[in-house]
């Protein structure tokens, strides 16, 4: 039977069959910095992306409104439909939360990076070598926790939020 490692956060759950020998307790933290540092570095570009492309395109879309207008097309169906389409940006921006992620995971990101670097540097918590692979280890999955509770937190608030507004 092969052995599995687990990740035990709803948005990264894996189960990953390995056929590596087992890490020692360093050599297990300092992988778990690096895959989350990783993770929540892609994500915080991801996001970056996504809020910065979907706003420039309610720029450009709203900008063409007075261009429209201006240039006497009268047709307030166009009119209407370029600010439909500013709304729905809009909804698509509020319903990934891609501003908010950004802001997040980018904090996580650059908190791990903190950790690693006061880690490598023997610096701050981790200047005693007897303490300091532990002190990793706990401060690496803190963060890791708070944040995730945090996007849970913000996932409930916005359904709540969803549901009083919903007509029923």
């Amino acid at each position: 039977m092969e052995p599995h490692v687990w990740t035990p956060f709803a948005r990264r759950s894996t189960l990953v069959a390995t056929e590596q020998p087992p890490l020692t307790p360093v050599e297990a933290t300092w992988s778990r910095l690096e895959e989350q540092l990783a993770w929540y570095s892609r994500q915080a570009s991801v996001s970056r992306r996504a809020y910065r492309g979907v706003k420039a395109g309610q720029l450009v879309v709203a900008a063409t409104i007075p261009v429209i207008a201006a240039a006497g097309v009268t047709s307030a169906v166009v009119t209407a439909s370029l600010g439909a389409a500013v709304l729905l940006l809009e909804g698509v921006q509020q319903l990934g939360r891609y501003h908010e992620n950004w802001l997040n995971y980018r904090g996580t990101a650059e908190a791990l990076k903190s950790e690693r670097a006061l880690f490598l540097g023997r610096a701050g918590p981790y200047t005693d070598p007897a303490t300091r692979d532990r002190a990793l280890a706990e401060r690496v999955e803190s963060l890791i926790v708070s944040e995730y509770a945090a996007w849970s937190a913000a996932q409930e608030k916005a359904e709540r939020g969803a549901a009083v507004h919903s007509p029923t």
